[in-house]
C-alpha cells in the first residue's frame, strides 16, 4: 500500500519525475513548493504537478519570512562563502520547515527532496528535518536504488518526462539546472562552456554590456544594520520601498536592470569537491557594497572582528548550520556591533557596477 508523502517540488526536472514516478508506485504525493519571491506562475505550476500525479498542490507563502529571518540576519553580517552571496543557501531550512509543518497538518509522517548527496541543499535539507523535531522519516529518491536504476542521467529524466508527456521547468533548450527567487538566480550543470552568448541564453536579467548608458541614483537607508528604506533617483520620495519584501524586490529590480551581481564562481562545495556555477545576486550586491561602507565607518576598530564573524557566518549558512550553538553566539555578536550602524548610503548603478559616492551618518 502506498504511503503519504510530501515532496519539495520546483516544478524542476528531477522534482517532477519523482513526483510522477511516486505516484505510479501507488504513493499519495502532496506537491509542495515554498513561495520565496520565484515569481512564478504558481497556478501553471500547480498544473504540472497536478498532470504528475499529485494528490495535492500547496505553495505558501514564505516571502516576509525568508526576508526577515535569512537574508537580513545575513547581510546584517556582511557574510559571504568565498565570493559567493549564498543566494542558495539562505533559503533551504525555510523550505524544509515549511514543509514539516504542511505534514503535520496532514498527519503525514513522510518529507521527500530531489537533492543528491553531491549537492549541497541534501545537507541543508538532512539539517532542518533534523531540527524540526517531529520525527519525520525522509525520503530521497536519489538514495532509492530502484529510482537510481531507471534513472541515470538527465538524459534518461528528459526522455520519462516525454514518454509520460508530463511538463517541467526543464527542457531540452535549457537542461541546466537552476533556481530563481527574490534574492538571487544560480545555473549550474550546464553542459558547455559559460561563453557570453550563453550566459544571455539562461540569465533572466539584463548582461552588463546592454544596461542603460545612464547611470541609476539610488540611495539605502539602514537602521540597526537593516535595510530600511531604498529610494531611487537619489530622492528618498521617489520610487520608495520601506516594507522588507517589497525592498528586496526592488533592490533585485533595480540591480538586474543595470547587470549588477553577475559572478560565475568555483566553490569548494559540502563534500570537499569545488564545482562551477553562475550566480546572479543583484540585490544582494548592492546592499553587500552599501552595508560594507556604512559598517567600516562606523563600527571603525572592531571593523576585524566584525569581518572574522562574516567569514563564521557565511561558512555556518553555507553548510546549512542555522540552528546550532555556533550560529546562535555568532549572530549575537553581529548583532552587538551592528545595533548603531545606522544611517544612509548614496550610490550609482552602471553596467555591472556599484558606486558608492557618500555615507551620511
Amino acid at each position: 500500500m502506498g504511503k503519504g508523502i510530501v515532496l519539495a517540488y520546483t516544478g524542476g526536472l528531477d522534482a517532477t519525475v519523482a513526483l510522477h514516478w511516486l505516484a505510479h508506485k501507488g504513493h499519495e504525493v502532496i506537491a509542495f513548493t515554498a513561495d520565496i519571491g520565484q515569481r512564478l506562475d504558481f497556478g501553471q505550476l500547480r498544473q504540472f504537478a497536478l498532470e504528475a500525479g499529485a494528490a495535492e498542490y500547496v505553495a505558501t507563502d514564505c516571502k516576509e519570512q525568508f526576508v526577515r529571518q535569512y537574508i537580513f540576519p545575513a547581510q546584517r553580517a556582511n557574510a559571504r562563502y568565498y565570493e559567493y552571496l549564498l543566494g542558495g543557501a539562505l533559503p533551504k531550512a525555510l523550505v524544509a520547515l515549511a514543509q514539516v509543518r504542511v505534514a503535520n497538518e496532514r498527519g503525514i509522517t513522510i518529507v521527500a527532496h530531489g537533492a543528491t548527496r553531491n549537492q549541497n541543499e541534501f545537507y541543508r535539507f538532512q539539517k532542518a528535518y533534523r531540527h524540526s523535531g517531529r520525527g519525520v522519516e525522509v525520503y530521497v529518491p536519489w538514495e532509492d536504488k530502484d529510482f537510481i536504476n531507471e534513472f541515470p542521467d538527465r538524459k534518461t529524466l528528459l526522455a520519462y518526462t516525454q514518454a509520460h508527456e508530463i511538463r517541467s521547468t526543464t527542457t531540452e533548450m535549457r537542461p541546466w539546472t537552476s533556481e530563481k527567487h527574490l534574492f538571487h538566480e544560480c545555473y549550474e550543470d550546464y553542459p558547455e562552456p559559460l561563453t557570453q552568448k550563453l550566459l544571455r541564453r539562461m540569465i533572466t536579467v539584463t548582461h552588463p554590456a546592454d544596461a542603460p548608458g545612464i547611470p541609476l541614483e539610488a540611495c539605502i537607508r539602514f537602521e540597526n544594520g537593516n535595510p530600511v528604506l531604498f529610494a531611487t533617483s537619489g530622492r528618498e520620495h521617489d520610487g520608495i520601498a520601506r516594507e522588507p519584501v517589497e525592498l528586496m524586490e526592488r533592490l533585485f529590480d533595480a540591480g538586474a536592470a543595470y547587470g549588477i551581481g553577475i559572478a560565475e564562481l568555483q566553490i569548494p562545495d559540502i563534500d570537499g569537491v569545488t564545482r562551477e556555477g553562475l550566480y546572479v545576486t543583484p540585490g544582494g550586491a548592492i546592499l553587500y557594497e552599501a552595508h560594507r561602507k556604512l559598517s567600516q565607518k562606523l563600527i571603525g576598530g572592531e571593523y576585524a572582528r566584525f569581518s572574522s564573524l562574516s567569514s563564521q557566518f557565511g561558512r555556518l549558512a553555507f553548510y546549512g548550520d542555522w540552528f546550532n550553538s555556533e550560529m546562535a553566539e555568532t549572530m549575537s555578536q553581529v548583532d552587538e556591533l551592528q545595533k548603531n550602524v545606522k544611517g544612509k548610503v548614496n550610490l550609482l548603478l552602471s553596467g555591472g557596477t556599484v558606486t558608492i559616492t557618500s555615507v551620511v551618518v
